[in-house]
């Protein structure tokens, strides 16, 4: 699944899930028990039959399953949650010495769809048929077997991921139990279906206005990657590929997905020459769904989408939407092989199976197109996984949770993705890309069409390796944290490494300690150099090659490395004065950021953590501006109040003018994909943080046109064009903007006007915006559109708070129920005392919900980090931040 971090993973993203998304980087996903099924009862395979009518409200089907009992006992387990089982039955098959007769057995379900079914005599060991027929409602909030209306037609979808497949019907919905499937639907003639393997039969129904449609059994596969489709599809054939596939959308969309189809066959055919063997499936289809939660899903052969990350206009679209299309496309089809050919054992594997997907897919995507540069966005996503591994809240990302907060939801978040890829990347650099390619072959030979855990990886990797790496990659994997790798270059010209748990400033945490992989790269004699090294004591020294002294050391070469790092503070300052001539993209790309940490540290001062920043502003590599920018949002929003914003303006200014200078207000032709990218949110922050009135004028302009004439604007421009007026707009441009936003087809262009919508600062606005969010005509996904762009706003916060604790019921309704772990990210910000009150809240049983109490650590941490930062450092900041105004 893509949680998307670009998006951020997508992306992302719900009310309260997409605003987590954007602090926590975690997508919504259903809170469920931890109980498992056991393995007396062992399914082998499983026959669905359903059917389907999207323009009704409820369902019915058959699941027969065999199953083969090991032990004599008088309760078959299996899974359905919230739905009719009408009956249950258990028959003896002609393997083994199971009971002679047919029994009815008395089904009852649990709140997590454990069902416990009791035989009225004893079931002796042996092979059964378990049938099962029952009846459900459609789910209406993207979830299970949902039913979507666009247009006034009516369609299906499924979404799994991690245990809603009981939700749908019954089964076994846990990953180990890994078995054929033979799916069948009796749908209304006319409609179109799609499932996870072609279709092998298909026939009029009796009564001639329906079909039966039966697709080819798929090879084993857990329930969660089990897919269904159905309604008036359409589809665009993709060509250049071995097997068939299509990119399907609903009714009237089909003339938008050219990009995707365009897109596809390279990416399968660089996975193909990297796995070295055929896509495992006999098609593929990738399915843009009007209402989705997560950013994609990976379902064997039939891949669903968010309909704005797939679909894509030609004539509106940008470099970044293509980019970031390609990225998830690349993501989903990556765990065909890594999730679906080789599946996870349990789910405190979750993060193997994103970070393997999350690390192939940005490798496969800057393979395929380079001028997207994948390798430079993946620094970013990193370093907000290592925002949250240096606090205490953090967690083991191979891990379950403790207590309350055993819910599967909380296992899909930034570490799971991005700490998890850092460390697979770090490896790979350590032992050498063909060495860590073949040991992901072994990987998956041994383990092809069954289970398999991060352990079995490491085995993999090490026989290819020739010598064991589990110990230093267990170290990342199995307890919390992030280390901090300190450089000093000795007297004699030897390098001193230290390392230590990292965290931020004021904070108790466990003391840890790391075999790290480490890369220096110095300068010595005139030239620049890299050395590996295993830094797996507390402290050592270390002899470079070269006789000379080195002139300078950055201990994370390529950032390449899961750490931090420091050298001592006048050589941090020089390394990022000469960063242009001695530091590589990638380097430069984390330079910024690795600051900052140092900062929350305590580790950097203040003021010397905004000279830095403003050092790289004549950085020519977009993506560094794109890092600047994050340390900007890192300083407005813990230190900037409303009597500092127009001293910040001018720092704001200093530091995004000279790259405006140099790249301009308006694309120009055969510039590159990361500079048209970029631009958009360059001229956001000067037009709206940087004050600076001729954006404002240039932005206006450009809003009037886009509102009478979207396509006179450049794609690129168009959330300009809609977020920066808003910013300044009255009462009756926010009008126009509901009704534009109300007349927008393509999910791009609603999330384009939602997020203008959340843009308007004049309080009667805010009040307005909300009341939309929660009463407006939105998809439940769209909501978080709307919420996350109001939070955007520290003049905000306050109030969306509140209307949080005054709607929290409704908010959950609204969306989703595993939306309710995620609402304490409404308390987030500097303020201590909104912190306190959030505390109260979420401590009344009546506000309890699996993942609370993580999600409110993770707040509780970002808080006082921010708070102590401000009053550690503010003093510094602002007269730095006046001094900058003043000269100006």
């Amino acid at each position: 699944m893509l949680a998307h971090r670009a998006f951020a993973r997508f992306a992302l993203l719900a009310f309260a899930a997409f605003a987590a998304l954007a602090a926590l980087a975690t997508l919504p996903r259903p809170a469920v028990a931890i109980e498992r099924l056991g393995q007396n009862v062992m399914p082998s395979q499983e026959t669905l039959h359903l059917n389907l009518d999207p323009r009704q409200d409820r369902y019915s089907g058959v699941a027969t399953m065999t199953v083969e009992v090991k032990a004599a006992t008088d309760t078959i387990r299996f899974t359905a949650k919230q739905m009719t089982l009408e009956k249950v039955t258990l028959a003896p098959s002609k393997k083994g010495k199971p009971n002679g007769t047919a029994m009815t057995l008395a089904a009852t379900a649990d709140d997590e769809g454990i069902v416990r079914a009791v035989a009225p005599a004893h079931v002796y060991p042996g092979e059964y048929t378990l049938t099962v027929a029952f009846s459900n409602d459609y789910d209406r909030r993207a979830n299970a077997l949902y039913k979507v209306i666009v247009d006034g037609e009516s369609y299906l979808f499924t979404d799994f991921e991690p245990a809603d497949a009981r939700q749908a019907w019954p089964c076994f919905d846990e990953p180990s139990f890994k078995i054929p499937w033979r799916v069948s639907l009796t749908v209304p003639a006319g409609d179109k279906v799609v499932g996870n393997m072609p279709i092998a039969k298909q026939k009029k129904g009796a009564s001639g206005d329906t079909n039966d449609i039966a697709f080819q059994t798929t090879p084993p596969l857990p329930s969660y990657l089990i897919a269904v489709a159905a309604g008036p599809l359409e589809f665009v054939p993709v060509t250049g590929m071995k097997m068939p596939g299509n990119i399907v959308t609903v009714k009237g969309r089909a003339g938008f997905a050219a990009e995707a189809a365009r897109q596809m066959p390279k990416i399968v055919n660089m996975l193909e020459s990297y796995f070295g063997q055929p896509f495992p499936f006999p098609k593929c289809d990738l399915l843009a769904v009007p209402e989705f939660y997560a950013g994609a899903m990976e379902n064997a052969g039939a891949v669903t989408f968010r309909e704005e990350i797939l679909l894509y206009d030609p004539k509106t679209g940008t470099p970044r939407q293509q980019a970031r299309m390609a990225s998830t496309i690349a993501h989903e089809l990556s765990h065909m092989w890594f999730g679906d050919l080789v599946t996870l054992a349990w789910w405190d594997d979750v993060w193997l199976n994103e970070s393997f997907a999350s690390w192939l897919g940005d490798k496969i995507t800057f393979a395929c197109f380079p001028e997207f540069a994948n390798d430079l966005k993946q620094v970013h996503d990193v370093q907000r996984a290592m925002t949250i591994d240096a606090r205490p809240s953090t967690r083991v990302i191979k891990s379950l949770g403790t207590g309350n907060d055993q819910s599967l939801d909380r296992l899909f978040d930034r570490l799971a993705y991005d700490k998890g890829q850092a460390v697979l990347q770090m490896f790979e650099a350590w032992i050498g890309p063909n060495v860590f390619r073949q040991g992901v072959h072994l990987y998956i030979a041994q383990h092809a069409w069954g289970n398999a855990t991060s352990d079995d990886l490491w085995n993999a990797l090490s026989r290819a390796a020739g010598h064991d790496i589990g110990k230093s990659l267990s170290g990342f994997i199995t307890q919390p944290g992030i280390p901090l790798v300190a450089a000093e270059i000795q007297p004699n010209g030897q390098v001193k490494l230290t390392q230590s748990r990292f965290h931020n400033d004021g904070a108790t945490v466990t003391p840890s300690h790391w075999q790290i992989p480490v890369m220096l790269k110095y300068a010595a004699s005139g030239r620049v150099h890299t050395k590996w090294v295993l830094l797996t004591e507390d402290s050592q020294t270390f002899t470079l090659p070269d006789a000379a002294k080195p002139e300078w050391i950055d201990p994370n070469g390529n950032e390449s490395g899961y750490y931090r790092w420091s050298v001592p503070g006048a050589a941090l300052v020089d390394l990022a004065s000469h960063a242009p001539q001695n530091l590589n993209a990638r380097e430069r790309v984390g330079f910024p950021a690795n600051a900052g940490a140092l900062l929350d540290a305590g580790l950097l001062r203040g003021d010397e953590y905004l000279r830095i920043v403003a050092q790289f502003s004549s950085d020519t590599e977009p993506e560094v501006t794109q890092s600047q920018i994050e340390a900007l949002t890192k300083v407005r929003d813990t230190f900037v109040e409303k009597d500092d914003r127009a001293a910040f303006a001018g720092y704001v200014r200093q530091v995004l003018e000279p790259v405006l200078a140099r790249i301009g207000m308006t694309p120009k032709a055969g510039e590159p994909d990361g500079v048209t990218s970029i631009r958009p949110t360059v001229l956001q922050w000067l037009g709206d943080d940087g004050a600076d009135t001729a954006v404002q004028a240039f932005a206006d302009s450009l809003g009037r046109v886009y509102r009478s004439n979207p396509e006179r604007v450049t794609g690129s421009l168009a959330d300009v064009a809609v977020r920066l007026p808003a910013t300044r707009g009255d009462a009756a441009l926010y009008a126009a903007y509901r009704t534009h936003l109300e007349q927008a087809r393509l999910p791009v262009d609603r999330a384009r006007w939602l997020t203008g919508l959340g843009s308007f600062a004049q309080p009667a606005l805010v009040d307005s915006a909300l009341e939309y969010a929660l009463h407006g005509p939105l998809r439940p996904q769209e909501r978080g559109n709307l919420t996350r762009a109001l939070l955007e706003h520290k003049d905000n916060q306050a109030k969306l708070f509140a209307w949080m604790m005054a709607n929290r019921d409704e908010i959950i309704a609204q969306t989703t129920p595993s939306a309710a772990s995620f609402l304490p990210i409404y308390a987030g910000g500097c303020s201590t005392e909104r912190l306190e009150k959030a505390k109260a809240f979420f401590a009344e049983p009546a506000h309890q919900a699996p993942g609370v109490n993580m999600s409110l650590a993770q707040v509780s941490d970002a808080v006082t980090d921010c708070s102590a930062l401000n009053e550690r450092e503010g003093a510094p900041v602002r007269a730095f931040l006046h001094q900058v105004a003043t000269a100006k």
